[in-house]
């Protein structure tokens, strides 16, 4: 089997749908990715760019969403660019989010900002690493990552979040000092283009039952067993599958 490392992504998508996995990492066909995940790419980039190197937000926000637009795995067309664009420029204007990310400073390590850091998770009984990316350590030594989301985020929403857990789990195996086991969640509202600095905590038993999930994810994948999304939610569509056309959608 050719696959020498997971991710938190690649997990996830193994508990939603063990087929969609088979497709997308064990078969690797090809995809076309959606122009709103293009803005989200942009969008976190664009935040890298300001807390590193200061600047406009908007010539940032311009540069990196022109990146966006030449890439040839992105589907656009004029009218939503233009619409996905202007939402852009809209938030990065707002005085909420300009205010919050004003606040955000990254730790360095000599001439090395910690923004977009990797990070790699040893679990037993599972020959090849957990590979993931922290978005931002800060100056106060908390790993966070930068979100944007169509509403506001509760504190419960935050401290359900389990991605953290990854990354917090991989920095203690890295042997950084994590206070207190806290995560900082940044979110970006796409509606009312707000900024929130939100905290999670997390504990050793959390961890453990981490390890367990990803142990079971991994027997999954080892005894090839990739049967198809059972739910009848929002993923399983053909809006929100890119492989729709190759499962559930050829019976349509």
């Amino acid at each position: 089997m050719d696959i020498d490392h997971l991710s938190y992504s690649s997990i996830s998508t193994y508990q939603r749908c063990p087929r969609k996995w088979k497709f997308r990492y064990l078969e690797k066909i090809p995809t076309i990715s959606s122009a709103p995940l293009a803005f989200g790419g942009a969008f976190h980039n664009t935040i890298e760019d300001f807390i590193v190197e200061g600047g406009d937000l908007l010539d940032h926000w311009e540069e990196r969403w022109m990146e966006k637009t030449q890439e040839d795995d992105v589907q656009f067309d004029a009218e939503e660019d233009e619409a996905l664009y202007q939402q852009g420029v809209e938030m990065f204007q707002s005085p909420s989010i300009r205010e919050g990310l004003s606040k955000i400073k990254p730790l360095w390590i000599g001439d090395t900002p910690m923004v977009e850091q990797k990070v790699s998770l040893e679990v037993e009984n599972v020959p090849v690493p957990v590979i993931g990316y922290v978005d931002i350590i800060t100056d106060d030594n908390l790993p966070g990552d930068f979100k944007t989301s169509s509403r506001k985020w509760g504190e419960s929403k935050a401290q359900k979040e389990i991605q953290p857990l990854f990354y917090l789990a991989a920095l203690d195996q890295a042997g950084i000092e994590l206070p207190e086991w806290t995560f900082r969640h940044y979110v970006f509202t796409k509606r009312k283009y707000e900024f929130q600095n939100l905290e999670s905590r997390f504990n050793d038993r959390q961890q453990e039952w981490l390890f367990q999930m990803i142990q079971n994810v991994w027997r999954g994948i080892e005894n090839e067993v990739f049967f198809e999304n059972p739910m009848s939610d929002w993923a399983c569509s053909e809006k929100f599958c890119e492989y729709w056309s190759l499962c559930r959608g050829k019976y349509a």
